[in-house]
């Protein structure tokens, strides 16, 4: 049982270490931390021109261009994610081997992660340097921010594989966006169910908060901005909103892509 275990992580491994090489070596990737790191490097410029406090324009934009990158990473990887596989023929030979269908998709998962790690680190030590070079110090508020925002990424990974395992490119895209986007306008959603005159779209919206994931559940960009002390309760929380959802998406991709016909 013991070597069974060891098999299953050691082929999981294999996947994502692929999936990780092989994202690091397209163009996407470095083009997308390239232009990252240079944008958080501009924002000392720009924030010289901005009317408001110049400290809070240079944070307001590296946590934007930090989550922006992450969006645009899960988006690429995501979109090719099955896709290319069966396109290139190598799923055939991939799942050809003693290796199951969900083993394979939480092997391009943990490949997602890990490419995701990587920008987040190159990201996230240029935004942590160029607070310092601003005079800006660097609280437990911004770790708990930039932590979260890490977590929003794998959130959105994890309907990547999702929406991959049945989707053409275009709707993963098209889908994983409206995660992105509405999952922030949860709460304004949920204001306009409250206040709408129309119970059609009532029930939309009712529909849409059920199946949505509220991620201002895990936005701590506020509290960083102003120093706003995040009780523990908060952060146990969001932890626990990001594991299960997770969870829940990763079985259910599972389950579809276990019983979609490919060969």
């Amino acid at each position: 049982m013991a070597g069974l275990r060891a098999g299953w992580g050691l082929q999981i491994w294999a996947l994502a270490r692929h999936v990780w090489i092989e994202a690091l070596r397209e163009r996407f990737t470095q083009a997308l931390c390239l232009i990252g790191v240079m944008l958080l490097a501009s924002s000392m410029v720009l924030s010289r021109m901005a009317m408001g406090n110049r400290e809070r324009v240079i944070q307001d934009m590296g946590f934007w261009v930090i989550w922006v990158s992450g969006f645009l990473g899960v988006l690429y990887l995501g979109s090719s994610l099955v896709r290319h596989e069966i396109q290139q023929r190598t799923i055939f030979l991939i799942l050809s081997r003693p290796l199951g269908r969900s083993s394979f998709l939480l092997g391009k998962y943990c490949g997602m992660i890990l490419v995701l790690a990587t920008i987040f680190l190159i990201l996230s030590t240029s935004f942590g340097s160029v607070m310092l070079l601003s005079g800006i110090r660097v609280n437990a508020q911004h770790v708990v921010a930039g932590l979260f925002i890490f977590s929003e990424w794998i959130i959105l990974a994890a309907f990547s594989v999702f929406f991959a395992g049945f989707t053409s490119p275009p709707l993963h895209n098209f889908f994983l966006a409206g995660v992105a986007f509405l999952g922030h306008w949860c709460n304004d959603l949920r204001l306009f169910a409250q206040n709408t005159e129309s119970h059609m779209m009532e029930i939309v919206l009712r529909v849409l908060l059920f199946i949505l994931p509220n991620l201002e559940c895990i936005n701590f960009r506020g509290a960083a901005l102003y120093e706003e002390p995040i009780p523990g309760a908060m952060i146990a929380g969001a932890l626990l909103f990001t594991a299960a959802w997770i969870g829940t998406l990763i079985c259910a991709a599972a389950a579809i892509f276990s019983s979609r016909k490919i060969f």
